[in-house]
């Protein structure tokens, strides 16, 4: 039986592709022997980081608590580069929002008023998305103080030492120069001021000192000049030479009668009859007590109270022997 001519002609269509199959299959090398052909790799798109920016919130005041207005500021980054400026509110704040994560520099450039001083400089760390609070105190500024020293004779007195004592304790010594004059810079802790009292503790060389003490009121950057008056008494000189006791000069005693030639009263130049001469060794012992008082001085009495006793002797000696003789009859011979 003959097969139709158009089915012999697709067997041997069909038994061709089978051979060609085969045959590419036998020709092929090994699968583990070939190297893939490298694909290529798809790019791959960068995911865009976040960033959520953080700041800075200022505040300042002043060292009493009250706000301080118009202070001036620069913060830079950790390069040196400015990153803001700004100023104080009426109300002493500021911001810097918007700022990258970070370190900065605060540096107060002005303070807006001469009763306070700048503040320190700090370091501040923001971080993403944190607005970090930051608060400067600004001192006040110092008060000036001038003290000059003075005697009673408004003379200056160098060398004394002067203490100034605020209301809280705080302490300061001056000691005052060749014009008598010392100044000092004293802190203030108030808007209003603070007071202070000035006392002179001891004068020149530790002497005593007997100032009154004057209180001040310190403002800031005030100026203060006072005066204080050393009352410290001139010293006493004292005399060269000690007060003597002048001798009291003792009135003349009446002198004593002595006889003489015939026993016969002599008469003094005036012509009134007075009492006997007395002898020469009377008259030397009555004038030497006048020679003794005149150097003597407490002790005149002593003197006085012996001589007296002594012309008392004396003159009652001359008497007896007077009397004596009278009553035997023997005329007294005159001395040449």
């Amino acid at each position: 039986m003959h097969r139709p001519r158009h089915l012999v002609l697709r067997s041997g269509a069909l038994a061709l592709a089978l051979t060609a199959t085969a045959l590419s299959l036998l020709t092929q090398p090994p699968a583990s022997a070939t190297t893939p052909a490298p694909s290529p790799t798809a790019p791959r798109t960068a995911v865009p980081r976040v960033v959520v920016p953080g700041g800075i919130s200022l505040t300042v005041t002043a060292t009493d608590g009250t706000p301080v207005a118009g202070a001036a500021f620069t913060l830079t980054d950790l390069a040196g580069t400015t990153s803001a400026t700004g100023t104080t509110g009426a109300d002493g704040t500021l911001g810097f929002p918007e700022l990258p994560a970070g370190v900065y520099h605060l540096r107060q450039t002005a303070t807006g008023s001469a009763s306070v001083q700048p503040g320190p400089d700090r370091d501040v760390v923001v971080p993403d998305g944190v607005t970090v609070p930051v608060t400067v105190t600004d001192p006040f500024t110092p008060a000036g103080l001038s003290v000059h020293l003075t005697d009673r004779a408004r003379k200056p007195v160098p060398g004394a030492f002067i203490a100034v004592t605020s209301s809280t304790g705080k302490a300061f010594t001056l000691t005052t120069g060749p014009s008598g004059s010392a100044q000092v810079s004293l802190p203030v802790t108030a808007r209003t001021g603070t007071i202070y009292t000035v006392t002179e503790r001891s004068g020149p060389h530790g002497a005593p000192a007997h100032g009154k003490p004057v209180t001040v009121r310190a403002e800031p950057a005030g100026l203060i000049a006072i005066t204080l008056t050393d009352t410290t008494p001139p010293p006493t000189t004292p005399p060269a030479t000690p007060p003597t006791n002048e001798p009291t000069t003792p009135s003349p005693s009446a002198p004593v009668a002595a006889p003489v030639s015939g026993g016969q009263p002599t008469a003094n130049p005036s012509g009134s009859a007075v009492g006997p001469a007395p002898s020469t060794s009377s008259t030397l012992a009555a004038s030497a007590p006048h020679a003794q008082l005149a150097h003597t001085g407490a002790d005149s009495t002593t003197w006085l109270a012996g001589t007296a006793g002594l012309l008392m002797i004396i003159g009652a000696g001359a008497l007896s022997g007077v009397h004596y003789r009278r009553s035997h009859g023997k005329p007294v011979k005159r001395k040449e």
